[in-house]
């Protein structure tokens, strides 16, 4: 209840205020879109602080004033005149940056402050699983990405997302070093194959989901009133005639600066119609949800590539993604001179010549043989099924073939 009744207490703070002001927790933001003169607006604010002091003073609340601060947000280089804002006669300090809620603001309206903070943040999150890769089994890998690493990364997405490209990459690099970490492949393994074995969604992608979610809430009168306001001037012209693309579509504002174009209302208005109309309508906010994830469809990560200890999983994961250290893949990868296997001098050691042709390994290639027959009577065993088992088997058919085939590669100890 002390939450509950602390903002019961505190509820009448706006009224009386002359400017704009949001309340969060016990964190209370003052502020004024100056266009006009900066002194006048300096004044109304400093009024307003007066009148919030004397509030504080009517219900014993009290104000460290030295948290106060002043931040003007502009993109123009010139410098403003300097003007007096204060608190009880007390100059409030003007600062350039500033964290809120989690988020760092800068006065230039950028944000590479923000995100130089959160990249180095995840990046230090990303030293502890190097730490534990070779601890930890594939799975509990991926958890600990998605519950300490990925929402550092994600964290008020919908404010920041429009920051610079090169911002963009530096996170999705995160990701993909993670994945790197998860999977064992190495660092030129293509992007997409990290993608597809995890099953991950670029980060590009879920922001385009966070920012329609709250549009669809805006739309359909579940968040407050003043977000309507703000996309209400974008709404569908209304007209007695039927148009080719009457439905949802709004009217996308004109942007001068990519940083305007890329913010949320322009950004997310131009997701939103792209969109189909059926989800544009849906019924709730469940079935939005449902069907967004529909629309940016990846592949769901196929469970049994789980499967195994740490370093037979690698190995596995490797093979099928042609990044192990048979020849072939060494040399494709500009790591061998040759593509010869040294066991038997055949000229081509890939992942064929592993699994079925190498004759050192005869003896425990019947052993797999024999063991995935007893497993799916009459199936067609070839590279496809060893390395990526089939989807339309159960969980546990692939999940004893893949075992079968992870004992094929330790007792091989071709990989050792």
């Amino acid at each position: 209840m002390g939450p509950f009744l602390f903002l019961i207490y505190i509820n009448d703070i706006v009224n009386d205020i002359a400017n704009n002001i949001r309340l969060f927790a016990d964190d209370t933001s003052l502020f004024v879109i100056v266009d006009y003169d900066h002194a006048v607006a300096a004044a109304s604010l400093t009024d307003d602080l007066d009148v919030i002091s004397n509030w504080a003073k009517s219900w014993a609340v009290q104000f460290n004033s030295k948290k106060t601060k002043n931040i003007v947000f502009t993109r123009r280089e010139r410098e403003h005149p300097p003007v007096f804002f204060g608190i009880n006669g007390e100059e409030v300090e003007k600062i350039n940056i500033h964290c809120h809620l989690g988020i760092t603001f800068q006065s230039s309206a950028s944000w590479h402050t923000h995100i130089d903070i959160i990249y180095k943040k995840a990046c230090s999150r990303l030293s502890v699983l190097r730490q534990v890769k070779h601890l930890l089994d594939r799975s509990s890998l991926i958890r600990i990405y998605y519950a300490f690493i990925r929402p550092i990364l994600e964290y008020g997405d919908v404010i920041w997302g429009n920051c610079s490209q090169h911002e963009t990459e530096l996170l999705e690099n995160i990701q993909i070093e993670a994945a790197r970490i998860i999977t064992g492949l190495r660092r030129n393994s293509s992007r997409q194959k990290l993608y597809i074995e995890l099953g991950l969604e670029t980060l590009e992608n879920r922001r385009n989901k966070h920012k329609l979610i709250p549009f669809y809430k805006i739309l359909n009168g579940m968040t407050p009133a003043y977000l309507y306001e703000l996309v209400q001037p974008y709404l569908p012209r209304q007209t007695p005639y039927t148009l080719r693309n009457e439905n949802n579509t709004f009217h996308p504002p004109l942007a001068r600066t990519s940083s305007y174009f890329n913010s949320f209302i322009p950004s997310t208005i131009r997701l939103w119609n792209s969109l189909p109309l059926s989800l544009q309508k849906s019924p709730s906010l469940g079935i939005f949800r449902s069907g967004l994830d529909k629309f940016y469809r990846t592949d769901d990560i196929f469970k049994p590539f789980n499967y195994g200890i740490r370093k037979l999983n690698i190995s596995h994961c490797q093979l099928r993604n042609n990044a192990s250290n048979l020849k072939s893949h060494l040399f494709n990868q500009f790591l061998s001179e040759n593509t010869f296997c040294t066991n038997c001098n055949h000229p081509v050691e890939d992942n064929q010549h592993f699994f079925f042709i190498c004759p050192k390994y005869n003896d425990v290639r019947q052993i797999l043989l024999d063991s995935i027959n007893s497993i799916a009577d009459n199936v067609d065993i070839n590279i496809e099924l060893l390395l990526f088992g089939n989807r339309l088997f159960s969980y546990d058919m692939n999940i004893a073939i893949f075992k079968s085939v992870q004992k094929y590669i330790s007792d091989t100890q071709r990989f050792v």
